[in-house]
């Protein structure tokens, strides 16, 4: 089992990126989205994108050994599931909307973090294995 100051370590960024966005999320005029690509939705997947490298990292270091089907599976769960509590607590922020494509865009941006952090973690394994050349 990871020691306390290792779970800091690991999850604090992940925890506070978070943070970020219950923040953001609960702005009443969110900041502009005008140069991200597909407007709102890009940025979902894209912030929630950047939370499944995080997390993934977090869970590979405490709980998950590896970086396998299960770490994917588990993570992309957890990053789906703050995306769905995310628009909830938007629904009762006055001035902001809760709406289900707004939750299929933090998904996209789930798996698409955790993929890109497992395609990371093979070719940094692949790298430290592989022999120096003679």
């Amino acid at each position: 089992m990871a020691s306390p100051r290792t779970w800091l370590r690991a999850w604090l960024p992940a925890v506070a990126y978070m943070a970020l966005i219950w923040a953001l999320s609960s702005i009443s005029q969110p900041p502009s989205t005008g140069g991200v690509p597909f407007k709102d939705k890009g940025a979902h997947a894209i912030e929630y994108g950047g939370l499944a490298v995080l997390s993934a990292r977090g869970m590979a270091a405490t709980f998950v050994p590896g970086a396998g089907l299960r770490l994917a599976v588990y993570n992309i769960t957890f990053g789906s599931f703050w995306g769905l509590t995310d628009e909830i607590h938007q629904a009762y922020v006055p001035g902001r909307s809760s709406e289900v494509a707004d939750v299929g865009a933090d998904v996209v941006g789930a798996v698409l973090g955790t993929a890109a952090y497992l395609l990371w973690r093979r070719r940094r394994r692949d790298t430290d294995t592989a022999e120096p050349p003679a």
